[in-house]
């Protein structure tokens, strides 16, 4: 065991992975959805990947380009909000655990040190 912690792999979001599947139905590349949103390919990335909700301007751009109805947007707008919380939700989780991971670390190498001390009065102890 190296002593790192995992990384664990998180899902997309809801939204996102309707975006990312309506994409890949068309056979599109990121790029070419982005192109077509007007929008730059990073910004389509964060939305796929729900590291960001698209506002309302731009959700319906999304929709236009993947010739869905406008009727969705209310959905995917709250779709995307509840993404976004548990994206949080999950990092905060993340940070928590690495925490406790440094933390078990270091009790790890003082009992460690307390052991080798305790050992060490033993022998001086026994050699009285």
């Amino acid at each position: 065991m190296t002593g790192k912690t995992p990384k664990i792999r998180r899902p997309r979001g809801a939204l996102g992975e309707i975006i990312l599947s309506e994409r890949r139905r068309r056979g599109w590349s990121g790029t070419d959805l982005a192109r077509r949103s007007k929008m730059l390919p990073a910004r389509l990335f964060a939305y796929e990947t729900s590291q960001l909700a698209p506002g309302p301007r731009t959700l319906p751009r999304i929709l236009q380009s993947l010739q869905l109805p406008d009727e969705f947007a209310p959905f995917l707008t709250a779709l995307a909000k509840i993404d976004i919380r548990l994206m949080r939700q999950a990092h905060a989780v993340d940070a928590l655990r690495s925490e406790l991971g440094q933390a078990a670390r270091v009790l790890v190498r003082q009992g460690v040190a307390l052991a080798k001390k305790a050992d060490e009065l033993r022998r001086q102890e026994s050699a009285a």
